[in-house]
C-alpha cells in the first residue's frame, strides 16, 4: 500500500514540475517612466492581462502601462494564450462560383460536317470568402493567413474517374481585427469550365456527355508574426489527404 502511495506522490511531483516548466518565466516589466517589476503573464480577462508577481500576488493590467517592448511581448503572449485555448479566432470559409461566360460551339462529326451549336459551354470563376472573427476583447494587429484552394476539373468526354485534373493554388491574406470584429476577404480565383453535349450526338470514343468542375476545398494557416496560431480546412479531411506544399 505504501508503494502505491509513493507512486502517486511521484506522479504528482512530476506533473507539478511539468506544469512549472510550461509556465511563462518571470521577467522584468518596465513602464515608460523606467519603473519595473518582476512578473509573468498568467491569464487574459477581457482586454486586460493578468500578471503574477514573484510573491504570488496577481493583478489585471492594460499593456498600455508598459514600455513598447514589454507591451508588444504581453500582446503576443495574450494572442498565443487565447489561441491555445481556442478562444481567439473563429475562421469560416464560403465557396463561391461566379459565372463569367456561356456560349455554344460547333462539334465536328466523324461522318463529315459539323453539328452547329452542339456543345454548350459555361465558364466560371471559383474562389472562397474567408472570414475571421475576433472572439476576444483584444485588438489583433496583422494576422497573416496563408491558404491553399483546391479544384477539380473533369476532362471533356470523361470515361474514367482518373480523367479529372486536380489543381492547387496558394495565396496570402492579411487581417487586423478590433475586439469582436469580423472581416471577410476573398482568395484568388480559379477558372473552371463545364460543358454539355447535345443535339442527340455522342463522343466518338464514348465518355460522359457532361463535363463538370468544382471547387474542392480550402486550407488556411493563420500566423501571428512567425507563429502559426490556428489551422482550418474545409472539408477538414484536406489536412490529412492534401499536400500543403
Amino acid at each position: 500500500m505504501k508503494s502505491v502511495k509513493q507512486f502517486y506522490c511521484l506522479c504528482g511531483f512530476i506533473l507539478a514540475c511539468l506544469g512549472l516548466d510550461a509556465a511563462e518565466p518571470f521577467r522584468e516589466l518596465t513602464n515608460p517612466k523606467g519603473q519595473s517589476i518582476n512578473a509573468r503573464p498568467v491569464g487574459v480577462y477581457g482586454d486586460k492581462i493578468q500578471i503574477e508577481m514573484q510573491d504570488g500576488r496577481k493583478m489585471s493590467v492594460s499593456t498600455s502601462l508598459f514600455s513598447q517592448e514589454d507591451a508588444l511581448y504581453l500582446d503576443d503572449w495574450a494572442i498565443s494564450y487565447l489561441a491555445g485555448k481556442d478562444q481567439l479566432l473563429k475562421v469560416e470559409a464560403k465557396r463561391k462560383e461566379v459565372r463569367t461566360k456561356d456560349y455554344k460551339k460547333d462539334v465536328p462529326l466523324t461522318s463529315g460536317g459539323v453539328a452547329e451549336d452542339a456543345l454548350e459551354v459555361e465558364e466560371f470563376d471559383g474562389f472562397y470568402e474567408v472570414s475571421l472573427t475576433n472572439q476576444s476583447e483584444l485588438k489583433i494587429d496583422l494576422l497573416r493567413v496563408e491558404y491553399r484552394i483546391f479544384s477539380e476539373q473533369e476532362d471533356i468526354a470523361q470515361r474514367e474517374s482518373e480523367d479529372v485534373r486536380y489543381t492547387r493554388k496558394g495565396g496570402l491574406l492579411e487581417y487586423t481585427l478590433g475586439p469582436r470584429e469580423t472581416k471577410m476577404q476573398t482568395t484568388e480565383s480559379v477558372k473552371l469550365v463545364e460543358t454539355k453535349l447535345g443535339k442527340g450526338i455522342v463522343w466518338s470514343g464514348g465518355g460522359d456527355l457532361k463535363q463538370k468542375a468544382k471547387m474542392a476545398g480550402v486550407w488556411c494557416r493563420v500566423y501571428s508574426g512567425d507563429t502559426m496560431i490556428q489551422e482550418f480546412a474545409q472539408p477538414t479531411v484536406l489536412m490529412k489527404r492534401a499536400n500543403w506544399k
